[in-house]
């Protein structure tokens, strides 16, 4: 099975947004989907897709990683295997400069890294974030790995700022 290597813990999400989570994952989901469900029967074997997550609590609530890794067991597909690093509220900015997320990129062999930065990052300091994104990125291409991008919503009471979160 998954492996999740992060015991940091958080208070508990309203259910709005752990819908929006879900949904996430499902959305995720597709983005890994065509390799995980669509390789050639003779190709599958039991290798695990390697996926490390780096972001925050909009990751880290209800396990998002597990939820993906679950939805693609249940596909009877490619089984996944993965870590993550998630402190609540972190941007992409304080991940690189914490070194943790850094380190866990370099320290095996992954198929994919999912980066999601904080949820208003993309409103209050795009810059920072394409910055930061890049960076991840070229260490993450080094390695041999692909970048996903995570997007995150609008909060609830802000629905207007989503078209802003999308562009960046």
């Amino acid at each position: 099975m998954s492996t999740n290597d992060n015991n940091r813990t958080s208070p508990p999400l309203p259910a709005a947004v752990a819908w929006r989570i879900s949904i996430g994952a499902l959305l995720l989901l597709l983005l890994i989907g065509p390799v995980i469900f669509w390789r050639p029967a003779a190709a599958k074997s039991t290798a695990r897709l390697q996926v490390l997550f780096i972001g925050n609590s909009f990751t880290f609530y209800h396990d998002l990683p597990k939820m993906v890794a679950e939805l693609a067991e249940a596909g009877g597909q490619l089984p996944l295997g993965f870590q993550q690093e998630t402190p609540g509220g972190y941007t992409l900015q304080q991940q690189w400069k914490d070194g943790k997320a850094l380190a866990l990129i370099r320290s095996r062999r992954w198929d994919y890294v999912v980066l999601q930065d904080q949820s208003q990052a993309p409103l209050l300091n795009r810059k920072a974030m394409n910055e930061y994104a890049t960076k991840f990125n070229a260490e993450i291409r080094k390695q041999g790995a692909k970048t996903i991008l995570y997007m995150t919503w609008a909060v609830q009471n802000k629905p207007a700022g989503q078209p802003a979160i999308s562009t960046a």
